[in-house]
């Protein structure tokens, strides 16, 4: 439905005006997401509006905070990161709230008694607010234009909303001090944008530190906008191109167009610059929030050219998915529009990004595959740690049959796999294997545990049927098998 009103308007500006007008019509699968992505477009700067009944009995009224500088946090019981992030909120409540500043919880759990439990447990003392009715909080979720949680609004002394999911004690007492007239630094460089957007994304592989969760808020909040402009089948078309894609390209390697490091100082940042994050969202049919999970890719020429594992696409469920983007290391999120070869049997995958005019900073391939022994990094994302590096060896180049495959994966038939040292975990699939020159290598695919019972001598009835793990063999699709899907 969406899709083919999307195609009929001229351009994004009239996509944004129609929604506008009719989001209050809006029914089917996508409408909620939708409000709440019209809703972070105008959100920084809006009159911040929130009643409802209070747990501690009463009825709670936003506007009669008016004068004091709010943050609302909008969070659960269930969700273990808006849990850890209540001791850093509670640092900043208990220094400032002799100054005019007060906290507001709003509840998104499912019944109020696991709230009342744990309130009871724990010392946190400002409003909580919690609506029994549960169309009635979505729609608070929707007019706040929630993504995930936790999701924190600073309102300022005006009732307007100043900045938007602050985390950590120092993000958070920064922007409410200058709030207040306190001489500190402001929180301004972790705030959103007019279009929900952050301003500065925290990937400076020699400035500041990587922040994990602005990293993964930034990917969502983009990556459910650009849903808006795909229809409800793109993930299945996605999936079908894999598919029905040749195992070849004709495409010639030497005209791709890539780089390499200057000098050994910069390698670091050019394997940043030139690995991608490629994440899907998912409903787990649980809940109605949109969840992520994410691999890995690497950029191959800087018109958008990256390269992947089959197999993340052939774990996608179509039942559950409603996305798959890819992010570069400055916060670009883009589709995939094409597809250029995909081989099941080498698990990879050749795709093109549509960057609408961004310039990829890309690797080069390799001409020498490397040999046992030789120097190996590895960058990847591993359980949501985004761009880590791991450096080892060469293990060995080992053949691809049966014995060397868990037996899930017999379907791949390399000719050969390349091991590595470098360690690398869930996550990390499709991650480029580089160099010393910062060349790709080969990508990341899948880890094969050596596994033993245990030892007759101490076998019990609690251990009789457990695995031990002695060693993990770190399998990567090789240089060749890359090389061989391009032409000479």
């Amino acid at each position: 439905m969406y899709g083919d009103l999307l195609a009929k308007n001229d351009g994004p500006d009239a996509r944004l005006k129609w929604f506008e007008q009719h989001v209050d019509n809006l029914t089917g699968s996508q409408a909620s997401k939708i409000r709440r992505a019209l809703a972070r477009t105008t959100i920084i700067g809006s009159i911040a509006e929130l009643s409802g009944p209070k747990v501690d009995g009463g009825d709670f009224e936003l506007t009669s905070l008016r004068g004091k500088v709010v943050l609302i946090d909008l969070w659960a019981t269930w969700c273990g990161p808006c849990v850890g992030e209540l001791p850093e909120v509670k640092k900043v409540y208990d220094e400032f709230r002799d100054r005019g500043f007060e906290v507001v919880g709003f509840s998104l759990d499912r019944s109020r008694e696991p709230l009342e439990q744990f309130l009871a447990k724990h010392d946190y003392d400002w409003t909580q607010v919690y609506i029994p009715d549960e169309e009635l909080r979505t729609q608070v979720a929707d007019r706040f234009g929630v993504s995930g949680i936790p999701a924190t609004y600073l309102i300022d002394q005006e009732g307007k909303i100043t900045a938007v999911n602050l985390r950590g004690y120092e993000q958070v007492s920064k922007a409410v001090a200058n709030l207040l007239g306190s001489t500190a630094e402001t929180g301004a460089d972790n705030t959103l944008s007019l279009t929900g957007e952050r301003k500065v994304l925290t990937l400076d592989p020699i400035g500041e530190p990587i922040d994990n969760g602005v990293i993964c808020s930034h990917f969502e909040q983009a990556a459910i906008n650009l849903m808006l402009e795909e229809d409800e089948a793109a993930v299945n078309k996605l999936l079908q191109m894999v598919k029905e894609a040749p195992a070849k390209c004709s495409i010639n390697i030497g005209d791709l167009s890539a780089t390499r490091p200057a000098s050994q100082a910069e390698t670091y940042q050019h394997l940043v610059r030139s690995t991608v994050i490629l994440g899907e969202l998912f409903n787990c049919g649980r809940c109605n929030r949109t969840h992520t999970r994410f691999s890995g890719g690497v950029l191959i020429s800087s018109d958008g050219l990256m390269l992947t594992n089959y197999h993340v696409f052939d774990a996608i469920d179509v039942n559950r998915a409603e996305g798959l983007f890819a992010m570069t290391w400055d916060g670009k999120v883009c589709p995939i529009e094409q597809v250029l070869f995909a081989d099941k049997r080498s698990d990879i995958v050749l795709v093109r990004l549509n960057g609408d005019g961004y310039k990829f900073h890309a690797a080069s391939l390799a001409k020498n595959a490397p040999a046992p022994m030789d120097p190996v990094h590895v960058l990847s994302h591993p359980s949501r740690e985004f761009f880590v590096v791991t450096h080892g060896e060469v293990s060995r180049y080992v053949t691809a049959n049966q014995g060397s495959l868990p037996r899930q994966s017999n379907e791949h038939t390399l000719a050969h796999w390349m091991e590595i040292t470098a360690p690398f975990g869930e996550g990390s699939s499709g991650s480029g294997v580089f160099n010393e020159k910062g060349e790709v290598i080969g990508l990341v695919s899948r880890l094969h545990p050596l596994t033993r019972n245990a030892p007759s001598k101490t076998m019990n009835a609690k251990n009789a049927n457990t695995l031990f793990v002695e060693m993990l063999l770190r399998k990567c699709v090789p240089l060749a098998a890359i090389r061989d899907k391009f032409e000479a």
